[in-house]
């Protein structure tokens, strides 16, 4: 078939249409050409544009309409635009288009930016070669190039709701907040299909325009991809310390640090008695201190703090493999250049592992280390990163759809649950492991998302969940970890302290569940303050020793070194050394 016809005849045979009252042609452009439709006087018919013939011309249009469909180069442009733009709820999560970068810290991902650029450019690949085929096929078939049509303007949809959120992968909570429970949400879910019914009944006139528009924004596309490539040469991975054979001074220590775990919450009248055995088990027979203060109200601030063993007021990031940390002194330096806990034990002849997530601890601080596990989903292969992109885009087009299922019922496959899962199984290895006298865990829970039900007794997402699921299950994972350390025989000799890196951040659980109220008897957390649950047993303890005077827990830096090198052994020396510490530290506030 000719690329080009002039004749009446061959206008008819691809299906085009006459206007009876003027006269007019109308050909069907599809995917390739944006499915503009050209409308051309009888005796003047076109086509803008053909990928079979390797070129384009359009007899009798306007040099914009010349521009838009002159060259191949242009179509792959427009695709590669589109294909961009659909990504955009990855590339707030995968580079900093976030307005705060430290919000993406913990997102940095080798695997995240490779299944970025690979899916940008297979989704462009998708869509060329979409283009191509409904090109083909669509003159003779018109409800095929008006699917291409719908396609086409759900892209854009999915592509503006991506832009309007700002923050995509928290856009049901901050734009719309909880999936489908709010008026935001059903008023978003509305205005987009009434947008979606407008572009449709003016799709002949405004995808022309699309066109352009995405021509003009095909240089973002090198923003973001050539960012993430920039990225991707910023990793380094800091080989792991060979293993001391020394032996040490004194009992293997395991620090655990359960992520958002308040000391209210331990006390709180939500749990009847006996509903969190382990913490009530520990408490009974170790050092708990009823006013321990975090050394801040983030896990940006308040991780670096206890490893360093000195308040870290703020940090910047130095891209994916390092922070700048800005101390409470004024002082500055790189984390992975400062001395840390992990390197002094090391100089007093003990092995340090790690298990923990949120900070890439492994990237930054390996060199001190002679095991780390990071654990965290956006971290694993680039196959399974794909999939998570495509997840993550579907979530923000359903304007939270996808969560309020997800929530709807237990489901114990879910990546967070899969995350908690590894971390026990990581934490469990390396507590039982002979050559490590340090072991340090920073745990995800009880922070957000829920991901287990007390009342079902079960791992799983559930809409509905709070606060408290992720403390009970806290109390699982400290008794799983101790069953197998007392089947080994290793729990009686070993010191265990157990602390958090803040308290409960009221607000963050507002947005999915209402806040605990506090103050009062009856409420579900007595008590004032924003404290954190610090309790140390010493090998073969027996008795609890509470300790009600106010000091900051970044004095666990200091005390698990003292317990390392043998210079704290008895309920007397460490009380002692903790009265020496009393500290009015300020409370640092929920928010």
């Amino acid at each position: 078939m000719p690329v080009f016809a002039w004749s009446r005849g061959w206008a008819d045979s691809v299906g085009c249409t006459q206007s009876s009252a003027r006269k007019d042609w109308w050909i069907s452009v599809p995917l390739g050409e944006l499915l503009i439709l050209e409308r051309r006087k009888a005796g003047r018919v076109g086509i803008v544009g053909s990928a079979a013939a390797g070129g384009s011309r359009d007899y009798g249009s306007s040099p914009l309409h010349r521009l838009l469909g002159l060259s191949p180069v242009l179509d792959f442009l427009i695709c590669l635009s589109l294909a961009n733009l659909c990504y955009l709820p990855v590339w707030y999560k995968v580079i900093r288009l976030s307005l705060n970068p430290d919000a993406q810290w913990a997102n940095y991902s080798e695997a995240g930016c490779w299944a970025a650029l690979l899916g940008v450019f297979a989704l462009t690949v998708v869509l060329g070669v979409g283009a191509g085929w409904i090109r083909r096929q669509g003159g003779g078939h018109p409800l095929l190039v008006e699917c291409g049509r719908a396609a086409l303007i759900a892209l854009i949809l999915h592509c503006a709701i991506a832009l309007i959120a700002g923050e995509a992968p928290t856009l049901h909570r901050q734009f719309f907040g909880f999936p489908l429970a709010s008026a935001k949400s059903a008023a978003g879910l509305v205005l987009t299909m009434a947008a979606g019914l407008f572009l449709w009944m003016a799709r002949h006139r405004l995808l022309r325009l699309c066109r352009l528009v995405l021509l003009l924004l095909s240089p973002f596309a090198a923003l973001t991809v050539g960012e993430t490539g920039l990225l991707l040469t910023k990793f380094e991975h800091s080989p792991i310390a060979d293993v001391l054979d020394g032996p040490r001074h004194g009992p293997k220590v395991l620090w655990l640090v359960f992520d958002e775990l308040d000391h209210r919450a331990l006390h709180s009248n939500v749990f009847r008695d006996g509903e969190l055995p382990e913490f009530t088990r520990l408490r009974a027979e170790a050092f708990h201190a009823t006013r321990a203060a975090p050394p801040a109200d983030s896990t940006l601030l308040s991780m670096p703090s206890l490893i360093a063993g000195e308040v870290v007021s703020g940090s910047e990031p130095l891209g994916p493999s390092d922070r700048l940390l800005i101390f409470g002194s004024g002082k500055r330096a790189r984390w992975s250049e400062s001395p840390n806990v992990f390197s002094r034990a090391r100089e007093l002849g003990a092995n340090s592992g790690l298990v923990g997530w949120y900070h890439p601890y492994c990237r930054v601080l390996g060199a001190h280390l002679t095991s780390c596990h990071y654990v965290d989903p956006d971290h694993d292969s680039i196959v399974a990163a794909v999939g998570r992109h495509l997840k993550l885009m579907a979530r923000v087009s359903s304007f939270g759809l996808l969560d309020a299922l997800r929530y709807a019922e237990i489901s114990g496959s879910g990546s967070d649950v899969r995350r908690y899962r590894e971390m026990l199984e990581a934490a469990r290895a390396l507590a039982l492991d002979e050559h490590t006298g340090l072991v340090f865990v920073h745990w995800s829970i009880p922070h957000l998302p829920v991901v287990y039900s007390r009342e079902l007794g079960k791992l799983g997402l559930m809409r509905g969940g709070d606060y408290f699921d992720n403390v009970a299950l806290a109390d699982r994972a400290l008794g799983a970890l101790r069953r197998g350390l007392e089947d080994a025989g290793l729990w009686d000799s070993m010191a265990v302290l157990v602390t958090s890196d803040h308290g409960l951040r009221v607000k963050r659980w507002d947005q999915k569940f209402p806040p605990p109220s506090e103050g009062s008897a009856g409420s579900p957390l007595v008590g004032a303050g924003r404290h954190v649950p610090f309790l140390l047993k010493l090998p073969n303890q027996r008795s609890a020793v509470e300790v009600g005077f106010d000091f900051n827990t970044v004095v666990s830096h200091d005390l698990v070194l003292g317990l390392i090198s043998g210079d704290l052994r008895s309920p007397t020396d460490v009380t002692r050394w903790l009265e020496g510490r009393r500290s009015p530290a300020p409370i640092p506030s929920a928010h």
